[in-house]
C-alpha cells in the first residue's frame, strides 16, 4: 500500500517544527497567521490526514477494522455487522461500527473519522455512492477499502449480490402468476442497487408484451415508507392499482403488505401480490410469509473482512477485480405472492 504522509513530512515541507504543525492542527490562537497558512498549504499539498488513533490501535495485536453502514436500524445492515464482526474476531481483529443514519454528510464524517483513527481497513456499505470519491482518496493514501454494494468503482474491491439478477428473479415470478400491471416501489433511483434491480425487472419482460412496470418512488426505505406507499395505492382508481409489487427491500414490502391487509379499501378479490428484497428475519414469520429475493448479509459481512485481511497481507499493487466477490441472490417463494386469477 502507498505510504501516508506524516506530521514530520508536513513540518519539513512547511519548514517549521513538528510542534508548530501540532499547534496548527489543534487550532491554537498563538500560531502566527502567515505560518498557519503555510502549514495548512503543506497539509493540503501532501494530503496529510491527522492520526487520532492511540498507538495500541496501530499494533497488530490490537488491530481494528471499521464498518460504515447506511442505517444500523435496518436488519440487513445489522446482519452485515454481525458477519463482519465474527470474521474479524476469528482473525484477531476488533471491529468498530458506525451508522450514517441514511445521511450522506454523516457518512462522509464517518469515513474521515475512521481514516484519522488509522484503522487497519474500512468496509464501506453505502447505497448512495455520493462519497465513493472520498473512499478512493482514502485508499490512495494507504488505508484498504472494501465496498459493499453495486458501485462503479473498479479500483476498489467490492462484495455484492447481483441486483440485476435479483430484479429479474422477482419479475419472472410475478409474470409466471399472470401479473401485467407491476409497481417497483423503492427510494430514489440515484441509488445504484435500485437502478440495477429495475434494469433486471425490465429485462425479464418478453418482447411485444403488454406488461407495464411503474417506478413508485418512496421517501426512504423504511417500514414507514411502505405504509405511506400502501395508502397512496389505496387512493388510486381500481383500474390503475397494481396487481403485483416488487419492493426495494423487505421493510417497504412489509409496510405495504400489512397496511393493505388491514385496510378497508381493497377486498379479498383485489389482493396485491408483494415480493420483497433481502429476506430479513421477519420475512419468514407465519403472520408475514413474504416472498422475497434473498441476500445472505452475514456472508457479505464475512467476505468483506476476508478481503480486508487479504489486502492487508498483500504485497505490491492490488488487483481489485480478482479480489472482488459477486454473489448470486435467490428467490424465496412464500404466501405473499399469488396468481391474478384465484384457482
Amino acid at each position: 500500500m502507498v505510504r501516508r504522509s506524516r506530521i514530520t513530512d508536513v513540518a519539513k515541507h512547511a519548514q517549521v517544527s513538528i510542534g508548530t504543525v501540532s499547534n496548527v492542527l489543534n487550532n491554537l490562537p498563538t500560531v502566527d497567521p502567515m505560518i498557519r497558512k503555510r502549514v495548512e498549504e503543506s497539509i493540503a499539498e501532501l494530503g496529510y490526514i491527522r492520526n487520532r488513533g492511540a498507538a495500541s490501535i496501530r499494533s497488530k495485536s490490537n488491530a481494528v477494522y471499521g464498518l460504515i453502514v447506511h442505517d444500523i436500524t435496518n436488519p440487513a445492515y445489522s446482519e452485515i455487522a454481525s458477519g463482519a464482526k465474527r470474521e474479524a474476531a476469528e482473525n484477531g481483529y476488533n471491529l468498530l461500527v458506525a451508522s450514517s443514519g441514511e445521511s450522506t454528510s454523516v457518512e462522509l464524517e464517518n469515513l474521515k473519522l475512521f481514516e484519522e483513527l488509522r484503522l487497519a481497513g474500512i468496509v464501506f456499505a453505502t447505497i448512495s455512492g455520493e462519497n465513493v470519491k472520498y473512499a478512493r482518496q482514502i485508499q490512495a493514501r494507504g488505508t484498504p477499502i472494501v465496498i459493499i454494494g453495486a458501485q462503479d468503482v473498479p479500483e476498489i474491491p467490492h462484495v455484492t449480490f447481483s441486483d440485476n439478477t435479483g430484479g429479474a428473479l422477482a419479475m419472472k415470478h410475478l409474470l409466471s402468476l399472470s401479473h401485467k400491471n407491476i409497481y417497483f416501489v423503492c427510494g430514489p433511483l440515484k441509488i445504484q442497487a435500485f437502478q440495477d434491480r429495475l434494469a433486471g425487472i425490465k429485462s425479464a419482460i418478453p418482447k411485444k408484451s403488454t406488461v407495464t412496470v411503474t417506478h413508485f418512488e418512496t421517501d426512504g426505505n423504511s417500514l414507514e415508507a411502505g405504509i405511506a406507499a400502501a395508502r397512496a395505492i389505496e387512493k388510486m382508481p381500481a383500474k390503475s392499482r397494481p396487481t403485483g409489487i416488487i419492493a426495494g427491500n423487505d421493510l417497504i414490502a412489509v409496510g405495504i403488505q400489512q397496511t393493505l391487509l388491514h385496510g378497508k379499501v381493497l377486498n379479498s378479490n383485489q389482493r396485491v401480490s408483494i415480493v420483497g428484497y433481502d429476506d430479513i428475519g421477519i420475512a419468514g414469520l407465519d403472520t408475514i410469509s413474504l416472498t422475497t429475493v434473498r441476500q445472505d448479509f452475514n456472508v457479505i459481512g464475512k467476505k468483506s473482512v476476508e478481503l480486508l485481511i487479504a489486502m492487508r497481507n498483500s504485497v505490491g499493487k492490488i488487483d481489485s477485480k480478482k479480489l472482488s466477490i459477486n454473489l448470486v441472490p435467490e428467490l424465496i417463494v412464500r404466501q405473499s405472492s399469488f396468481s391474478v386469477k384465484p384457482k
